[in-house]
């Protein structure tokens, strides 16, 4: 049976959290368990996602030499984050957990990670569910049909780096527009974040 696409919703009572859930489905708020079918995204970040996925799997298969991409893993990607899983030749697997951002991010020049996902009710984020090997965190063209900077992240070396105390964020974003999800910032000048990258640009900024 094949997954279906998720898509990213808050609930339109309590407002309380943000959660993947099926597209195309009725959804239930984790919180208040109000239950109503979301409204297909259209124009959105959704479709923004979906459109660089592709742009995302180039990349992948210039890395490795693969057997296969599977996305739309269900309860890998909601429970624990993992957005792609890659087959290599040899039969091994690689789960990669993606961010793409536009192109008017990149002043920001930093790797955020959803720190909590609502801070009034301390509901954890996607920081405490990094289960995947790598973190593919690319910022995209202004045409968006493709990437001008992008990062893959070992993430076994960030957890023990910031576990440690080696690296340490710069800030908390508290997002006050979109959502109530706060994230930790990451410059990527910073050398201590550089020592996790497996792959990645020419730093020029």
């Amino acid at each position: 049976m094949t997954n279906k696409p998720t898509m990213r919703v808050t609930c339109p009572r309590c407002k309380g959290i943000s959660f993947k859930t099926p597209v195309g489905e009725r959804a239930q708020c984790p919180l208040c368990k109000y239950i109503w079918l979301p409204d297909i995204p259209f124009n959105n970040d959704w479709i923004f996602n979906q459109n660089m996925q592709g742009c995302a799997d180039s990349i992948y298969k210039g890395l490795w030499v693969l057997q296969g991409i599977e996305r739309n893993l269900g309860a890998l990607d909601k429970e624990r984050s993992i957005d792609v899983k890659l087959t290599l030749e040899s039969g091994l697997t690689i789960d990669i957990q993606e961010k793409f951002r536009r192109a008017h991010y990149k002043e920001y020049w930093q790797f955020t990670v959803e720190y909590k996902n609502n801070p009034i009710t301390n509901e954890p984020g996607e920081f405490y569910k990094l289960a995947a090997n790598y973190y593919f965190y690319g910022y995209v063209n202004k045409k968006e049909d493709s990437f001008t900077d992008w990062w893959l992240i070992d993430l076994n070396v960030f957890k023990n780096l910031y576990a440690d105390g080696t690296i340490l964020h710069n800030y908390i974003l508290q997002n006050e527009k979109r959502s109530n999800a706060s994230a930790l910032c990451f410059n990527f000048k910073n050398p201590e974040l550089q020592r996790c990258f497996l792959r990645h640009p020419a730093l020029k900024k």
